[in-house]
């Protein structure tokens, strides 16, 4: 059972024993926005409001992990975890087909150095045995002060170890229960989380994700299960958040829960496929795939060249340049502006040769 002073951490997030760890995680979260100290205004109300938000992080560290949950489990007796259980870690893909495991199973043994007792007296090496009162070590008694029997630390009992083969069920959860063969004791399942799929009830869940570029052309695409790849069509435009079913590619539903009458439920559950398009792209992407790397660089691409501002034609230059000198703020003279494009006029024809 578990320690006096220990918390039920289930308690304190408020949830049950048996919730996973995506739930789990959605909770703590609005516990979290919730129950922050920052948010308390009274000074008064802060300490219990500090003690509050570590008594959940503690609790969701624990359950969160799954070593440290089944630990948990097992000294509160929490979802029907026992103190003797031997904890066994599948993957989900263990859990779908089935599969032995080779488990070491704990037991106690009588220590047999001190019998038992948890100290030992060694023979006295000092003299010749016993009776002989001159001896200082002794004192005529044989055998030396009694010490703390080395092998068992003073327990009396010893830890020893037997391995055996444990056959997990095709649909094993987290939480069941395993005999092992010749033993009294059981082990527990703990389901380790995956990457790649999710379990929800009978089926598997798992995500698709796709570039902008083939969720526009769609087509054939390989979804890897925890059985096999298998091939699914998508449609042209396809948008995040649409669902395939690949049928039959779940978890296998028991006996006990079919239902013969009318429409007969099929032996497994699905997989259902979630459509994820990574949209994320760089504005002037394209123009960078576009230009190959540089001689100077083989391994970057080509920079893009800096904006050149719009040259100004011979005409507005020549006439910017005979007109910077002219530091009068009186508009020039009709006469002397007609003049003037004259000029530029009759140096414009002749450099275009005509």
């Amino acid at each position: 059972m578990a320690e006096k002073d220990e918390a039920d951490l289930y308690a304190v997030l408020g949830v049950e024993a048996t919730v996973d760890v995506d739930e789990l995680k959605k909770i703590y979260r609005k516990l979290v926005l919730k129950c922050h100290p920052d948010k308390v205004r009274n000074p008064d109300e802060k300490p219990a409001a500090e003690k509050r938000f570590q008594e959940i992080s503690k609790a969701y560290e624990i359950l969160s992990d799954p070593v440290k949950r089944t630990q948990y489990d097992q000294r509160a007796g929490a979802a029907g975890a026992k103190t003797d259980d031997v904890m066994m870690n599948i993957s989900l893909k263990d859990s779908a087909l089935g599969c032995r495991k080779l488990v070491h199973c704990s037991r106690m043994q009588p220590c047999v150095p001190c019998k038992r007792i948890g100290m030992i007296c060694h023979p006295c090496t000092d003299c010749t045995g016993p009776g002989l009162n001159s001896c200082p070590i002794c004192e005529g008694k044989g055998f030396k002060p009694a010490v703390t029997c080395t092998a068992c630390k003073g327990a009396g009992v010893t830890e020893e170890f037997d391995a055996a083969t444990v056959t997990v069920p095709v649909g094993a959860k987290t939480g069941d229960h395993i005999d092992i063969p010749g033993k009294i004791r059981s082990v527990r399942v703990n389901v380790l989380p995956s990457k790649l799929f999710k379990r929800v009830g009978d089926d598997v869940h798992s995500t698709l994700k796709l570039t902008a570029k083939e969720a526009e052309e769609g087509g054939p695409f390989d979804v890897e299960t925890l059985f096999s790849k298998e091939m699914i069509f998508l449609e042209e435009n396809v948008a995040s958040g649409k669902t395939y079913t690949i049928e039959g590619k779940g978890f296998p539903i028991k006996m006990a829960e079919t239902t013969a009458k009318k429409k007969p439920k099929p032996k497994s559950g699905n997989h259902i496929v979630t459509v994820d398009v990574q949209r994320i792209q760089q504005a002037d992407a394209s123009w960078e795939e576009k230009v190959p790397p540089t001689s100077e660089n083989p391994k970057e691409p080509a920079k893009r060249p800096a904006e050149s501002p719009v040259q100004e034609d011979s005409t507005n230059k020549k006439l910017k340049t005979s007109t910077e000198g002219v530091t009068s703020d009186e508009p020039p003279a009709e006469d002397d502006l007609a003049k003037l494009l004259a000029e530029k006029k009759k140096a414009l024809l002749a450099s275009l040769g005509l």
